[in-house]
């Protein structure tokens, strides 16, 4: 549910007509796919390892357009008054490095490789750590404090 959330978002975001339904076919094909994945390929008990990497190429996809949007705007603002930079920013780091540690986080677990939970400490939180910083940076790079 998180990455169609996202998608969705940037295919609003995104003002380029193609590029915002590509992102909501590709949305619309992600849920099949998962649908398909955890019915026949990975139970419902396990963690959707292939839906979850799919995902986050699809994250990246989208960010990148997001960025590209961007870098072709005629009259630039400064990166403070643009919060879906940082999100962006935050999203691709997020869902590129959790890839890898999610994407085999059934093997890992199959084969024990992490039978304290430490692997997940250092990785799952350190990149949801750095995802919400950014998000706070957006944030609050866009409060208005009422001037007195």
């Amino acid at each position: 549910g998180q990455i169609v959330f996202i998608a969705l978002i940037y295919s609003k975001l995104i003002l380029n007509q193609e590029i915002s339904r590509l992102i909501r076919l590709l949305s619309l094909i992600f849920v099949v796919l998962f649908v398909l994945n955890v019915s026949f390929l990975q139970s419902f008990f396990k963690f959707h390892t292939f839906s979850y990497i799919l995902g986050c190429f699809l994250i990246f996809f989208i960010s990148i357009q997001y960025l590209k949007q961007l870098l072709n705007e005629k009259n630039w603002q400064p990166l403070k008054k643009l919060p879906f930079f940082w999100i962006t920013i935050g999203n691709i780091i997020f869902y590129i490095c959790s890839m890898f540690y999610m994407g085999s986080i059934n093997y890992i677990n199959d084969k024990n490789y992490d039978e304290f939970g430490s692997l997940i400490s250092i990785f799952v939180y350190l990149f949801t750590s750095v995802l919400f910083i950014l998000y706070t940076i957006a944030f609050l790079f866009n409060l208005n404090p009422k001037e007195k």
